[in-house]
């Protein structure tokens, strides 16, 4: 929603997922193979979705830097929205200013779970840890005065005023034209009964796992507990829930493409014949495609 609203500001392109310009680099920032990194672009869903072709004659930083010039047109700022390996940013970057949104993590789990990411709400947590650590490392490493953090749930309840601050910060008016995503995508207006759902529909164990599975980190987020009495994890109840896991995504997969291209997809990794293995990943991408709201002008 954040970069929607980004998006809108007639002074600003702000792409959708761009986790491929930095997620073939090796975490000391080696780039690809260009061969291995076109084969990637072959079955990325984000890069397809993305509407960009390769220029087989660039070399990796200038096929990279392409892509996001690519997504500039007529705006003043341009900038890509990246879950993770944001670290290796700024060896392509190294000017590139940071916008770091936070989400109650309870909130979280539960859509990673619709989105067939994780069985159940322990798993559903992984992704959200491992992006806030990463970020807690990464930060210390950028000079402050290039970071601006924004609070989801801020965002919802006053979005004119979060949105007066960000726009101060990169420099530019706000205008109410950030709300006109709605116009033009699926996506409703922002609503502060957005935040804190997780209150009202997860169950009190649900609650008190994603709370054993984050510790501290809630506040250290700045959220309060539940006030929920703790639970402790043991090795037969993760056992249990690893189990779960496994099955419930197994279970989303076979529903949402079928058992032919589940059986067909593991059959042709990690040693799969390759031309087979991309059919049938650019088939899978086709049927999600079909399932994400549109976000896209």
């Amino acid at each position: 929603m954040l970069r929607l609203m980004l998006d809108s500001h007639p002074a600003i392109n702000f792409a959708a997922e761009f986790e491929f310009l930095v997620d073939q680099m090796d975490s000391d920032g080696t780039r690809p193979s260009l061969d291995d990194y076109h084969r990637y672009l072959s079955t990325s869903r984000i890069f397809e979705s993305s509407g960009l072709t390769v220029d087989p004659k660039l070399g990796y930083d200038d096929l990279v830097h392409g892509f996001l010039q690519a997504q500039v047109g007529d705006a003043d700022l341009v900038g890509a929205t990246v879950h993770y390996r944001f670290d290796q940013l700024p060896t392509l970057w190294p000017n590139a200013r940071f916008i770091h949104i936070v989400r109650d993590p309870r909130d979280v789990a539960p859509s990673c779970i619709k989105m067939g990411w994780a069985g159940n709400v322990w798993f559903g947590l992984d992704k959200w840890i491992e992006s806030e650590q990463d970020w807690d490392a990464f930060a210390p490493t950028v000079s402050p005065n290039r970071i601006f953090e924004v609070r989801f749930e801020e965002l919802v309840a006053d979005h004119e005023a979060t949105l007066g601050r960000l726009c101060a910060w990169l420099g530019l008016p706000w205008t109410d034209e950030m709300i006109g995503y709605t116009e033009w995508t699926d996506y409703e207006p922002p609503t502060s009964a957005a935040a804190g759902r997780w209150s009202l529909t997860q169950s009190d164990d649900d609650v008190r796992l994603m709370e054993a599975r984050l510790g501290d980190w809630i506040e250290r987020r700045g959220y309060e507990p539940s006030g929920l009495p703790k639970m402790v994890v043991d090795d037969e109840r993760l056992q249990t829930l690893q189990r779960q896991d496994r099955r419930e995504r197994v279970k989303f997969r076979r529903d949402r493409f079928g058992l032919g291209l589940v059986v067909a997809e593991m059959a042709t990794r990690p040693v799969g014949p390759q031309a087979l293995r991309t059919r049938v990943l650019q088939r899978m991408n086709a049927i999600e495609m079909t399932t994400l709201k549109k976000s896209w002008r």
